[in-house]
C-alpha cells in the first residue's frame, strides 16, 4: 500500500468510527425516551431509528438534534472513502495520471507535512 491508500484507509476507519458512536448514542437517547429498540436487529433497523430520533428532537427542541448530522455525515465520509481506496486498487496507475494531469504530487506533500 503507497501513502494515500493508507491515508484513505485510516479515514475510512475514522469515519465509520464516528458513525458507530453516533449510532450508539441515537440508540441510547431513544432508550432514555422510552422507545423500544430491538438490539438483534438493530443493524437492519438503524435508519429507523435515526429517523426517530430526527423527529424526536424536532418535537422537543424545535431542531434536529446534531447526533443525526453526525450520523449522515460520517456514513457519506465513510462510503466516499472506500469507493475512493477501490478505485485506487482497481487502478493502481489512477494516482500518476491524477498527478500528471494536475501537477500536484500527494506524497511530495505528504512528506513535506512530515519534515515539519
Amino acid at each position: 500500500m503507497n501513502t494515500p491508500e493508507i491515508i484513505l484507509l485510516a479515514l475510512l476507519l475514522f469515519f465509520m468510527s464516528i458513525h458507530v458512536t453516533s449510532s450508539m448514542l441515537i440508540c441510547n437517547f431513544l432508550a432514555k425516551r422510552g422507545e423500544k429498540l430491538n438490539i438483534f436487529l438493530l443493524r437492519l433497523k438503524i435508519l429507523l431509528y435515526a429517523s426517530r430520533y430526527k423527529s424526536i428532537t424536532i418535537e422537543e427542541s424545535g431542531q434536529t438534534g446534531k447526533l443525526y448530522y453526525w450520523w449522515i455525515i460520517s456514513v457519506n465520509l465513510a462510503l466516499l472513502s472506500f469507493v475512493i481506496l477501490i478505485m485506487f486498487s482497481l487502478f493502481p496507475d489512477l494516482m500518476d495520471h491524477i498527478t500528471q494531469m494536475t501537477g500536484i504530487n500527494i506524497a511530495l506533500i505528504i512528506q513535506q507535512i512530515k519534515l515539519l
